[in-house]
């Protein structure tokens, strides 16, 4: 109910750099908690190594094509 509100709000009042940054927070832990508490990812180091690739590639290009 109130974070799609407080989201719209709280991109509006910071920088772009700021939130793709805090996204890119939110991705990791996301990434992290995932690869906690799934035994099969867990397992599956090809699939953890192409989501820490992607945790590191997508924030590089998005900075890079900015610039």
């Amino acid at each position: 109910m109130w974070g799609a509100p407080l989201g719209s709000w709280a991109a509006h009042h910071v920088r772009e750099a700021t939130l793709v940054g805090f996204v890119a927070f939110l991705a990791a832990v996301e990434v992290a908690t995932t690869f906690a508490l799934v035994d099969e990812i867990r397992d599956n180091r090809a699939i953890l190594a192409y989501l820490v690739a992607g945790l590191i590639v997508l924030p590089t290009t998005l900075f890079s094509l900015r610039r």
